[in-house]
């Protein structure tokens, strides 16, 4: 059952168009922030020493994050008059759900990567160079690049649910979700269906946990996990260094693509498994009630 204190479902009613072309404005201004911080970014890199790289990048991060926090909070509270509860940032055992939403992400892409590599979709090439520093400083940029949690679930989902049923909303959004990873390297149609399964996994999580934390911590070692540990493409993107070393291959119906393990079948079977294991946990009352409202 949903804890009716929680606060996901605190949004002003707008109609589902406008609550889409609302969050198009926000994506594409959050866009422009964004590249606005890399390029600030990559001017620092210019001028700064080369032992000072890696934190000018978590510099160039927490700049982007800042802006983009700071757009939907601005929105949300001056637009739509909601409060940081009604976005899901609570302090109530803060620290407890993003570490419960780590081991989840983490253990998503671990069962992804055995059902790959005990069928042959990747083979384990051998351990990768491990440094401390590198390591945690890509953790840290990892952390701080959640960006479209808070676009895509705190707002986006929220906005939706304020006319929509929650599993409509969650629908929405989750789709919105896999179709801006279209202009990826590499991306293939399996690779898209299965970010949109991840999206309703992680707004079922949302819901049910009613606080930003969770899913960030999710995203975030979904895909720390394939890139730094494992040493595979993220969402068509490759990773320089990692501590072990995977090597994708297209043998069997598991085979493992340039995408990287979003575009395997074994990703699809992992990802349809947590969401039946997560929509367990809701009442049929708070999935189909009109308003979206525990």
């Amino acid at each position: 059952m949903i804890n009716k204190d929680r606060p996901v479902a605190e949004p002003k009613e707008t109609s589902v168009l406008t609550s889409i072309l609302l969050f198009c404005g926000l994506f594409w201004v959050s866009g422009l922030l964004r590249r606005g911080a890399a390029l600030f970014t990559s001017w620092l890199i210019s001028v700064a020493p080369v032992e000072a790289i890696p934190y000018v990048k978590l510099l160039g991060a927490l700049l982007a994050l800042v802006l983009t926090v700071g757009l939907v909070v601005l929105y949300a509270r001056f637009g739509e008059g909601r409060s940081l509860r009604s976005l899901g940032f609570t302090r109530h055992k803060a620290l407890n759900e993003y570490l419960k939403g780590a081991a989840t992400g983490f253990g998503l892409i671990a069962a992804i990567v055995l059902l790959c590599w005990a069928f042959g979709g990747v083979r384990f090439v051998g351990f990768g160079g491990f440094e401390l520093l590198p390591f945690f400083a890509a953790l840290l940029l990892g952390v701080l690049n959640v960006r479209e949690e808070v676009l895509f679930r705190a707002w986006f989902l929220n906005s939706l649910r304020g006319t929509l049923t929650a599993a409509a909303a969650i629908a929405v959004s989750s789709i919105a979700f896999g179709l801006i990873h279209l202009s990826n390297a590499n991306a293939t149609l399996l690779a898209i269906v299965n970010l949109v399964l991840m999206g309703a996994f992680l707004g079922l999580y949302f819901v049910r946990t009613g606080n930003i934390w969770g899913v960030a911590a999710i995203h975030t070692f979904w895909n720390f996990t394939q890139g730094r540990i494992c040493g595979l493409s993220v969402s068509g993107s490759l990773s320089n260094g990692s501590l072990l070393q995977f090597a994708p291959t297209d043998e069997g119906i598991f085979g493992v693509g340039a995408f990287g393990l979003e575009g395997s079948w074994a990703a699809t079977i992992v990802i349809l498994a947590a969401i039946v294991l997560t929509a367990k946990n809701f009442s049929t009352f708070a999935i189909i009630n009109p308003r979206g409202r525990e």
